[in-house]
């Protein structure tokens, strides 16, 4: 009987090994769970179409959206590690570098063409009739690039406004409320002015290729997450593509998110120039060196007016290394 006995639990614990041995096989095959990229994005409205890619379902656990309601604090969440990638503007990724020099652009968003305005007060006539009164704007480098090219237009410095910093959430508000004359804005705050009767005095038309757009992240992304980057960019050209084969349903989901009517959002779009995968990879590859040129440009704007101490080495800045092999995509 001791015998059986004992030959029962021998095999009890032969198959319990084995099945302990499977189970540690089973779960070394399991990839784990993919940590998503977290990509902070402010309200800006060229930004809409990763959104409409995370609706569309293209980032799965790829990457994770993170929406802020200002530049700034996009910017504080970058420099402090919150995030791993962040959209923003040419010359603020200048400034970034100088404290960062591994910052990389991994892909080209858009160009503003007339998003950004100065607008003035009804009863302003003129950019000269700001001279001694109150700007609002938002105190990051794209807003007094603007406004500084702006008072340049007509021989005017910063030091002939009186500056008031506003958040792009406080700027509708305080616009409307009489406590400014002037104002740098954007899209979507730019429509909604417009429409109430602001008059505009200057936008990015009047300076092309200054106002761009993109994403930016460290270089050492580019070996640790090489395939989530390629989501990312996938996504943004997929929604492209939706957004050509389903104009009307892509309106209604963009357009509700960002608060404005249909046509409210149609007409903003109309000044916004959204960059494509063939125009990403000549211009990150810098076979068309028009990016390049614009933050050399850009870098002597930033030093002569003391938004930066110097120049950063800007060698490894432009990389195509996200987009250079992506094959254009359509949306199902």
């Amino acid at each position: 009987m001791s015998k059986r006995i004992s030959a029962t639990i021998r095999r009890f614990l032969g198959l319990a090994l084995t099945a302990w041995l499977l189970a540690v096989g089973f779960a070394a095959c399991t990839p784990k769970p993919v940590t998503p990229l977290r990509f902070g994005n402010d309200l800006w409205l060229g930004t809409e179409p990763f959104y409409l890619a995370r609706d569309l379902g293209y980032y799965g656990s790829a990457v994770q959206l993170v929406e802020y309601s200002e530049g700034q604090e996009v910017y504080r969440a970058f420099q402090n590690g919150s995030i791993d990638l962040a959209s923003t503007t040419l010359d603020t990724a200048i400034t970034l570098l100088q404290s960062n020099p591994d910052l990389q652009v991994l892909l080209l968003i858009d160009q503003s063409a007339g998003a950004d305005a100065m607008l003035a007060q009804p009863n302003v006539p003129s950019i000269q009739a700001l001279k001694g009164r109150k700007v609002g704007v938002e105190p990051l480098t794209y807003g007094l690039l603007l406004l500084t090219r702006a008072l340049e237009s007509v021989g005017l410095t910063r030091q002939d406004v009186k500056i008031v910093n506003l958040s792009l959430t406080k700027q509708e508000a305080a616009f409307q409320k009489k406590e400014i004359d002037g104002l740098v804005t954007f899209e979507p705050v730019r429509s909604k002015l417009l429409s109430d009767g602001a008059k505009r005095l200057f936008d990015s038309r009047q300076i092309p290729g200054e106002i761009v757009d993109l994403v930016i992240g460290d270089a050492k992304l580019l070996a640790t997450h090489q395939q989530q980057l390629e989501v990312m960019a996938t996504g943004w050209f997929r929604a492209l593509d939706y957004m050509q084969q389903h104009p009307q349903e892509s309106v209604t989901r963009m357009a509700k998110r960002q608060d404005l009517s249909e046509q409210q959002f149609i007409q903003a779009m109309e000044v916004i120039h959204l960059y494509s995968l063939p125009e990403n990879q000549q211009l990150l590859s810098q076979a068309d060196p028009t990016v390049k040129n614009g933050a050399q440009k850009l870098s002597q704007f930033l030093l002569q007016n003391d938004l930066i101490k110097q120049v950063p080495d800007q060698t490894n800045l432009l990389t195509d290394q996200v987009v250079r092999d992506l094959s254009p995509v359509s949306a199902p």
